[in-house]
Formats: structure tokens, sequence, C-alpha cells
């Protein structure tokens, strides 16, 4: 946390803000990035303290910043401090390490792009429905053996028809695994 004057003087900050710069708050106090030789761009750090100075309400920005020997993302949010006649005394600096969050979310791309290669080239139908019975995610193996893609329809909406393999039986909508799997909590695999 940090409060910084509107041309970029830091007026004070907090201990742990401090370690992520020198370590030492009076040897940061009354100092501008620049002047501290922090390795952030001192224009653009100006620029959002010029926004949120002429702005309501925080102003939110993420950077991938090199601190402490190693680069980091941070997120920062720049609120303007006023006074009780409404005069801006400058800008209040809320800085969070959100780098073990973008680690994990680039992780989550990484499994998430697995599993869609996966999911597109299984040669069976593969199918995702809601707790309602929509459909919500489709393969295009479930394509070719519907003929269609029937994403956002119930499941027994008796659309479609089916029949037992082996018997020709008609099979009953609410006899479907998805449903079962839906109504009932069961496994269905075969069908």
């Amino acid at each position: 946390l940090a409060y910084v004057s509107r041309d970029g003087r830091i007026l004070w900050l907090n201990k742990r803000a401090a370690e992520y710069i020198t370590g030492d708050v009076m040897s940061i106090v009354g100092k501008t990035t620049e002047e501290l030789g922090i390795r952030w761009d001192h224009e653009e750090f100006l620029r959002r303290l010029q926004v949120a100075a002429a702005l309501e309400g925080g102003q939110q920005y993420e950077d991938y910043l090199p601190i402490l020997s190693a680069c980091r993302w941070i997120r920062s949010i720049f609120t303007r401090i006023v006074n009780a006649r409404g005069e801006i005394q400058g800008v209040q600096v809320i800085f969070h390490d959100i780098t073990k969050q973008k680690q994990m979310e680039e992780q989550n791309r990484i499994s998430e792009s697995l599993l869609q290669r996966a999911f597109d080239l299984l040669p069976v139908g593969l199918w995702f429905a809601d707790e309602s019975g929509k459909i919500f995610r489709q393969n295009p193996g479930g394509s070719l053996i519907w003929g269609t893609t029937h994403l956002g329809v119930p499941v027994q909406n008796r659309t479609y028809r089916a029949r037992c393999l082996d018997t020709g039986e008609a099979v009953n909508p609410t006899d479907w695994g998805l449903v079962r799997a839906i109504n009932e909590g069961v496994t269905v695999t075969d069908e």
C-alpha cells in the first residue's frame, strides 16, 4: 500500500510495499519511482496517477514487472484521495502480487487445451450437460452420431428417438444414459 502525490512522489508506504523496492521505508518516502530506479515505466505510472485523480473509483491494472530479482505479476489499484473539502490530495495505490494466480491460470489454460484436443479427437460421442439435462458441449464424434449439433437442447425433448441395438426396442427418453446419470447419479458406459 502506498500513498503517492499526483506528480508521482511517494508520500507514504507500508513495510510490505517497501520490501518490494529496497526494504527501507524511510529511504523511499519523498522520492519518485524514477528516482528510486524502479524498473517500471515512470510515464505510465504518472499517467495512471492522473487518470485515478480525475475519476471516482479505483482503476485496476495488471503488469509483469521485474521486482525482487525476478519478474512478477502485480495487480495495482489506483484510487484518488480527497480531503474534507473535496480537494484531491493524492492517489492511494494498492499493490498485490498475483504471480501464483497467473501461473495457475496458465496451467489451467494448458490443461483445458489438452482436454479440448482429446475431447475433439476421440472417435466416440461425448456430451456435457447441466443439471437440467441441457447439453452445453458436444464433441465432433457426438455430432456424427446424432447427425447434428444440439447444444442447449434438453436430452428429454423427444426430438430424437433411440432403439436398443440388439433388440430394436424403443428406448424411453427417461432411460437414456445421460438422463440416468443426471437424475440418478449413475455412471453409464457402452450404451
